[in-house]
């Protein structure tokens, strides 16, 4: 075993022998170590096949959580959230299948699936373990090509006014630009651009008046966190 104990994310680990042992990574639990092998393979197979146009299975995926593990008899994996119905996924996978496996090796984390996908080529396949109403199946799909983005794209939020706070996301367009910008239902944006406590008028008009492909930078609260992110045309 390692003999580290100040791990950290981004580490690489060693036995006692000087052979890698592993990486450790961060994931919403905390850390977690893609054995050494793993990280070989890879690299190996990276290395093998240079990629070739990025391509896209076309579902959205969120972690495991223990309630709804329960309830699928799962332990491991990732929970299908949303499908594409003109997707690679659309005729094989539906929404809370469990995906325990990718080509063969158990995904221990959401951060193993987003780095495989992140991967895809078109015309490559992946070859998932799924769990469906406490059955498996094998599922093999082909990568279709990233879906065109159009010139211009809608801000797609519905917002409602917060007196001296700013604009309250009631409602937002899936693949508008305040999707991609990652906001939620409930959020609240406190500032856009250089306007604080901004009304909903005011956060349209900012976006309104962007020209293709400028950016406005946009203040949130949701709950008691705080970030910062941008809108894009």
């Amino acid at each position: 075993m390692p003999e580290r104990t100040d791990l950290a994310a981004g580490s690489l680990l060693f036995t006692s022998n000087a052979e890698f042992a592993g990486l450790v990574i961060t994931y919403p639990r905390g850390l977690a170590i893609v054995p050494g092998r793993t990280v070989l393979a890879e690299a190996e197979r990276l290395l093998a096949a240079p990629p070739g146009p990025p391509g896209a299975i076309g579902i959205e995926v969120q972690d495991l959580t223990p309630p709804v593990a329960s309830v699928t008899a799962a332990s491991v994996g990732v929970v299908v959230a949303w499908v594409d119905p003109d997707g690679a996924s659309s005729e094989q996978l539906m929404v809370g299948d469990v995906i325990e496996e990718v080509d063969g090796r158990a995904l221990a984390t959401r951060q193993h699936w987003d780095v495989r996908v992140a991967r895809l080529s078109v015309g490559e396949t992946l070859s998932l373990r799924v769990r469906r109403h406490g059955e498996i199946h094998e599922v093999a799909l082909v990568a279709n090509a990233l879906p065109a983005q159009p010139a211009t794209r809608s801000l797609g939020l519905t917002l409602r006014a917060r007196t001296k706070i700013g604009a309250e996301v009631a409602g937002i367009e899936r693949g508008s630009a305040a999707d991609r910008a990652g906001l939620s239902i409930g959020d609240v944006i406190t500032l856009v651009a250089n306007v604080s406590a901004p009304t909903p008028a005011q956060v349209m008009r900012s976006y309104n008046s962007m020209g293709q492909g400028e950016r406005v930078i946009v203040a949130v609260t949701r709950g008691d966190a705080h970030f910062v992110t941008t809108f894009g045309r």
